[in-house]
């Protein structure tokens, strides 16, 4: 889809890639307005104060709200960080549980409904079945990125790219829900499927998994 010049951009993203998105709109040149908002209160802010052409999101956990996507002139794309088998949240913990062979990014135009929209593009990276989430998480973010440059050379040049009728979402959407349940264990589990969640469930930082006794939640430290 051909656009006209000047195109009014506005970001919605996770500070550091916001910065780099903002690099590369002034290396490529050709846009107009450049606007940068972190939260939900920013955006209908922002939406208030100026018609955007194109909303881009990344790393951002705000849910656009359906009357700001079904603005007429506005085309609203997300990068989601994971491929089309892994919609919805902590995708990199189930990844991980599956061993997964290739990881990446997906580029998609965004509708109400979470991860469902058409899918654009799709960047993926080899990895091998044992990478750990966190590291499946950092090559779906650099995969994420070369989307994110593509998308923007492309709207700089005049062209909104369309969606790529050979992609699909492939697999179920995710909630919250589904990770802590992924995360819990007990005594009876076979030791294969145990190691399997232990590895799974891993982040720095965080002690996901978790047991019940007696009725009551107990949070598990990563042996050492």
């Amino acid at each position: 889809m051909a656009m006209a010049a000047g195109v009014n951009l506005l970001l919605l993203m996770h500070p550091p890639f916001a910065a780099d998105a903002v690099r590369t709109v002034k290396e490529l040149g050709g846009f107009g307005a450049l606007g940068s908002v972190q939260t939900l209160d920013e955006l209908r802010g922002a939406m208030r104060g100026r018609a955007w052409d194109v909303l881009l999101a990344f790393g951002t956990g705000v849910i656009v709200p359906a009357d700001i996507l079904s603005l007429p002139t506005l085309h609203a794309f997300n990068i989601h960080a994971a491929t089309p088998a892994y919609p919805g949240r902590d995708p990199h913990h189930f990844a991980a549980y599956d061993g997964v062979r290739e990881y990446g990014a997906t580029l998609h135009g965004m509708t109400p409904a979470i991860d469902q929209g058409p899918v654009v593009a799709v960047e993926l990276s080899a990895v091998g079945a044992d990478t750990p989430p966190q590291e499946l998480l950092a090559v779906a973010n650099t995969c994420g990125l070369r989307l994110m440059r593509s998308l923007l050379a492309s709207v700089a040049a005049g062209r909104l790219p369309s969606p790529d009728a050979g992609l699909r979402w492939t697999g179920p959407v995710r909630r919250r829900a589904d990770f802590v349940a992924l995360c819990k264990v007990d005594a009876q589990m076979p030791r294969a499927e145990f190691e399997r969640r232990l590895h799974a469930c891993s982040m720095p930082g965080y002690a996901n998994l978790w047991t019940e006794v007696h009725g009551r939640r107990f949070a598990l430290d990563r042996p050492k």
